[in-house]
């Protein structure tokens, strides 16, 4: 067992180290982002007692997706029982927790309903990124880039698939899509399975 995470051992630095900045001078906001979920607390220990705000960056869910892919034994259970304590322990403390999903804003919204939760989604600055060369394109070809867990899967993206393989067959010869990222046990059978459907 190791909760709140693997990040748990430089909490303590972390939160030193934030406080020494906080010594030197005065900071509107100090902003966690987890996972690691450790990582809240060491922005709470680094504001405790002071007038400076603590803010969550949730770029995961926590507990609902702690051993996500394990077997559902008591070990487990008792683990994530143990992570919502500590949630419970964190949160409340937070001025805002920011997540990047409407869905998660709306769930964690759901079951803290005292808690200030903002939804900022990932984006891209576009005039950041190089002009696009058409011909260095891939046509037909879709990716993935991400972890699959919780309630997330491919599943829309391949029924969408065979619909336009139905209509044009012809688009077998370059329709391609590519996953990268990890993906837990039951999202890679359910993979497979609407692969095979």
């Amino acid at each position: 067992m190791y909760l709140p995470d693997e990040g748990r051992g430089w909490v303590g630095p972390a939160a030193s180290a934030a406080r020494a900045l906080m010594r030197e001078r005065r900071f509107d906001v100090v902003v966690t982002s987890g996972p690691p979920h450790s990582a809240h607390f060491a922005g709470l220990a680094a504001t405790l007692g002071g007038d400076t705000q603590f803010w969550i960056d949730m770029r995961d869910p926590w507990s609902l997706t702690h051993e996500l892919g394990a077997p559902d034994d008591w070990f487990v259970r008792a683990e994530r029982f143990m992570l919502r304590r500590l949630e419970r322990l964190v949160f409340p403390r937070a001025a805002k927790i920011i997540v990047n999903t409407l869905q998660f804003a709306l769930a964690l919204g759901a079951a803290e309903p005292d808690l200030d939760v903002r939804c900022f989604p990932n984006g891209v600055d576009l005039e950041h990124l190089p002009p696009r060369d058409e011909r260095a394109v891939e046509r037909g070809s879709i990716a993935y880039v991400g972890t699959l867990y919780a309630g997330r899967n491919l599943s829309s993206v391949c029924a969408a698939m065979r619909a336009l393989l139905s209509n044009k067959p012809e688009a077998a010869a370059t329709l391609r899509l590519n996953v990268a990222g990890p993906m837990e046990s039951p999202h890679r059978h359910q993979f497979e399975d609407d692969i095979a459907v």
